[in-house]
């Protein structure tokens, strides 16, 4: 049994890569157009299940572009106990879940018809806390794995998956649902309509003390939510700071200084209640950030799922839906993996969110990065 040091380095360790995979990740999907939001944490652990079957090449290449710091069955168990420390916070602001769909027992002797391996379905059981469903990937599968996903993220996500491959072999869901009360409340009386870069939105407004933090370039706040030690953290470059050279520039790195170096101060804040929904199917991003092998049919190599090297990777779909108002923010992610055959000042601070921003939300208590976006439209 592992010591209680190591349960807690491990955890952190398994928070750290997935937040250096979240700013990869938002490398990956920037040059797209308007509003972003997903879950880095979401598509870690979805794809860490699928790592979960993978061997020789393609199991390199996961560690390597998911930024995995440990190995085997340590990986998984960390990845399982980040969920439940998560899952385990005070008014249950964090659910997440997970669910392996697998094809039906069939009377031939196809590919679909093999069975899966022992050790690959009791480590999903057992870390994952992965419920293993058996359906007919040629009749309702879609229409049962999108009642799950909808079940699981109060009905923010509905369809998360499209046409199904009916030779699919497996597909892998993995969903994360996030709903909490800021700790200081915006007063609905005092939200005005505003601009936004030159758009009208309503604008939310108050005055807080809150961990914050600016340089000339940059303006970061943490807005604290009042279950656990979860935030929603602004990042928010100068006026005269061009908002595609401030992302440019993020770094993984870049983002941890900022974030430590977050202190309490008076601030009058402005900034918009927004609501975004993003898709996304991740599999060109992810060959782009090393992730090759696992969608090549000839190269693919997940035979500790059912012992052949049949099985590759055909789609990541990952889904979001994100609102923040006066009272909070409820957030939403689903991924579904388808294999187929500073300078302190006395005076308050001005932050006023009128422009584009990076925004993440975070659990400080483990370090890890739940969901990441850009507000560029409210």
């Amino acid at each position: 049994m592992p010591s209680l040091d190591q349960v807690e380095t491990d955890t952190a360790a398994v928070a750290f890569g997935s937040n250096r995979f979240a700013v990869d990740l938002y490398h990956a999907v920037r040059p797209s157009a308007g509003n972003l939001f997903f879950s880095p944490l979401g598509i870690s652990t979805a794809l860490a299940m699928t790592s979960a079957g993978a061997a020789g090449a393609t199991a390199h290449q996961f560690n390597e572009a998911l930024r995995f710091m440990l190995d085997g069955e340590r990986l998984h168990a960390a990845f399982g106990r980040l969920s439940d420390q998560l899952q385990r916070i005070a008014g249950a602001p964090v659910r997440i879940a997970g669910a392996l769909w697998r094809q039906a027992p069939r009377r031939d002797s196809g590919p679909a018809g093999r069975p899966l391996q022992p050790q690959f379905v009791g480590l999903l059981q057992t870390c994952y806390r992965s419920a293993i469903e058996d359906v007919n990937f040629a009749d309702d599968a879609r229409r049962r794995i999108n009642r799950w996903v909808s079940d699981r993220t109060e009905g923010r996500i509905s369809e998360l998956l499209g046409e199904l491959d009916p030779e699919a072999r497996f597909i892998l869901t993995n969903a994360v649902y996030f709903k909490a009360t800021w700790a200081s409340p915006f007063s609905p009386s005092l939200t005005r309509p505003g601009r936004f870069e030159g758009v009208e939105a309503p604008m939310m407004s108050q005055r807080l003390t809150a961990p914050c933090w600016e340089d000339e370039r940059l303006q970061a706040l943490e807005l604290a939510y009042q279950e656990g030690d979860l935030g929603l953290v602004v990042l928010l470059p100068r006026p005269d700071v061009r908002f595609e050279s401030f992302e440019r520039g993020l770094t993984h790195k870049a983002i941890g200084a900022w974030l430590d170096a977050l202190e309490p101060r008076e601030v009058e804040l402005t900034m918009p209640r927004f609501q975004v929904q993003s898709r996304y199917e991740l599999s060109r991003s992810l060959v782009g950030l090393g992730l090759a092998d696992a969608f090549d049919r000839g190269q693919a190599d997940f035979s500790e799922i059912d012992g052949t090297r049949e099985l590759f990777l055909s789609q990541v779909c990952h889904q979001t839906w994100v609102e923040v108002d006066e009272q909070g923010t409820e957030a939403a992610a689903a991924t579904g993996v388808e294999a187929a055959a500073a300078c302190v000042m006395p005076e308050a601070m001005v932050f006023r969110a009128d422009r584009p921003f990076v925004f993440l939300i975070r659990d400080r208590a483990s370090g890890a990065i739940l969901f990441l976006g850009r507000l560029v439209s409210p």
